[in-house]
Order: structure tokens, then sequence, then C-alpha cells
């Protein structure tokens, strides 16, 4: 049985424009994505065509730091790109007029190691023409999965967390960082407030959050050097006073290794 879009889902850009070819979505953020489940993303790939006569195009799946030398902190590549699944024929083609589509899936493994993920993934699109020159554009697509606390397995990833969400409760939360690289990792941490609206693309805040202020969170350790395959308890304070007590609220805590990185998302709720 394949689910049908049960979580939130964020359209960065509409449409993405590169010479001649115009796709949409072009970005965006799915949120809360279910492990072990085929879920349907809701979203049709489309690749638009203007001109009077028939385009055929071509998709491939893609690791974003294949593409891109430079892209969203936070996020690393899926670790398989067969997790993303594109129901299309080989060949899109798109009638005079109007776009070729293509459904989108995300089925990942039931794996508990996949919660508390934050991916990337993204899809090159090329026009079939009979030029040598043949033109590409690359999406890129944020897949953020399900957080949980309680876990037996050590989640994926270099630089892995426990949950990816962490509620401030009491005045109060913490988290576990786990270093799964072969080498040891100096670890710093950077509070960062939501951009509620910006031309760049950035880490979205939840629906239903306002912006935390960065200054009313205390992280300790504020930095702290972890060997590989070691874990350490990372706590967090709220202090202060906050702008409406009636709301809730959310900021990213960043989290920068040596060689990887990460985020947690960190909520007071009311």
């Amino acid at each position: 049985m394949i689910k049908k879009a049960i979580f939130s889902i964020v359209l960065l850009f509409l449409a993405v424009p590169l010479f001649c070819i115009r796709i949409s979505p072009g970005v965006f953020t799915a949120r809360n994505v279910p492990v072990g489940e085929k879920t349907n993303f809701g979203v049709n790939l489309l690749c638009y065509n203007d001109s009077d006569s028939e385009k055929r195009f071509v998709v491939e799946k893609a690791f974003p730091s294949k593409v891109k030398k430079n892209w969203l902190k936070g996020y690393i590549d899926i670790p398989d790109t067969s997790f993303f699944v594109l129901d299309a024929p080989e060949t899109l083609v798109a009638p005079p007029g109007e776009p070729a589509r293509a459904a989108m899936y995300i089925d990942i493994p039931d794996d508990e190691r996949f919660y508390n993920q934050h991916w990337a993934v993204s899809l090159i699109v090329k026009e079939i023409t009979g030029s040598m020159f043949q033109t590409a554009i690359a999406t890129l697509y944020f897949i953020e999965t399900e957080s949980k606390e309680n876990m037996s397995s050590v989640p994926f990833g270099e630089l892995a967390v426990l949950p990816s969400i962490v509620t401030i409760d009491g005045g109060r939360g913490e988290f576990v960082l786990f270093n799964n690289d072969t080498t040891r990792q100096r670890i710093s941490f950077t509070l960062k407030e939501p951009a509620l609206q910006s031309d760049r693309v950035h880490i979205e805040i939840s629906s239903g959050f306002k912006p935390l202020p960065v200054d009313c969170i205390k992280v300790s350790p504020k930095e702290l050097t972890i060997a590989p395959g070691k874990k350490r308890t990372i706590k967090l304070k709220l202090k202060g006073e906050l702008p409406d007590t009636t709301s809730s609220y959310e900021c990213f805590l960043m989290i920068e290794g040596e060689d990887a990185r990460n985020f947690v998302r960190v909520r007071v709720k009311r």
C-alpha cells in the first residue's frame, strides 16, 4: 500500500528555468517522512514545453555532492538514490504547449537507523535534442525523516543525532550526538533563527511555529571533541522570557565537525 503525503512538504521554488528547460519543483523540503513505508510526495515533477513541437526529456537521480560543490549545510547525501522513486518511463514526452509529468515517491527501507535523518537528493533533467550540445538542469530536494527518541540502533550518518527534534520541557532538553566517523571530530554548535522569507535556499521553519530567538537557549557544552565510535549528550536550557508565552517556537542548532555537519530542530511548545 502506498501512503499519500501524510507529512509536511514545502515548495521553495515553483519552477527553475535554465536555457530552454523549465521544470518544477526545483527545490522542496519534505519533513516527518515515514521510514519503512512507500509514500507519495503528492507533488509531480513537471518538465514544461512552451514550444509548438514535442519535447523529450530523460531524468537521472544523483547525489547532490556530485552535482554541486556547495549546498545547504546540515543535510547529507541520501544513502541510496533508489530510495527516491520516480514513477515515469525512461523518456518523458511533453506534447506541444503541455508539460511532461512524473509522480514522485519516497521508499525508505524499514531500518531503525534511518530515523532522525536530514538527506538531500537531486534529479538531473536533460532534454533530448539532435544537437551535440545537451541542455540540463539539476533539482535539489531535502528529506527529513521522522524524529525518534528511543532507538536500539545507532542512527545513520558520520555525525548523527538522537532525536532530530528536541522539545524543551520544563525549561530543559537534550539529545545524543554520535561520531560514526573513523576520525576524531572537534564539534562546535551555533544556534540559528529561522528565516521566514528568503530568496536563497534555507532550512524551513516547521508549520505552526514562530522563530525562537537564539538568545533564549543555552547550549552545554559549547564545543567538544568526540572520538571515533563515541557519543555525547548535549544539554539545552531555556533562559529568559519568550516574546509570546502563548505561541510555539522553533530554532535550529547547527552542528559542525571538521568534515561532517548536522542540525537539530529545537522547539518550545505552548
